[in-house]
């Protein structure tokens, strides 16, 4: 089974070691684990849809890291990305 894993960084608060361990996965099975980091809204407006698309079963089996990474404009995509995350939940809860 896949699913998406979103983890938000704050700056400073150890979120490298989180970052490290989720590389060491991909590294090892790349057919099982993908890791997207976005840090700003134009990578945010990127990778939004393609996600989308994930949730609703797009992932075909991998498990994706999804890091949204604070500092710089990351206020500006922060609240948009709430609602999506929202609605990937409800997309992946009714492929269940």
């Amino acid at each position: 089974a896949g699913g998406i894993v979103v983890f938000v960084h704050i700056p400073k608060t150890g979120g490298i070691t989180i970052r490290n361990f989720f590389e060491r996965l991909v590294e090892k099975d790349h057919s099982r684990f993908r890791k997207i980091v976005v840090s700003n809204y134009r990578e945010w407006e990127s990778w939004r849809w393609r996600m989308n698309k994930f949730s609703r079963g797009g992932a075909r089996g991998k498990v994706i890291f999804f890091e949204l990474h604070g500092g710089g404009d990351s206020l500006n995509y922060f609240s948009d990305a709430r609602s999506e995350i929202h609605r990937w939940r409800e997309n992946a809860l009714s492929q269940n």
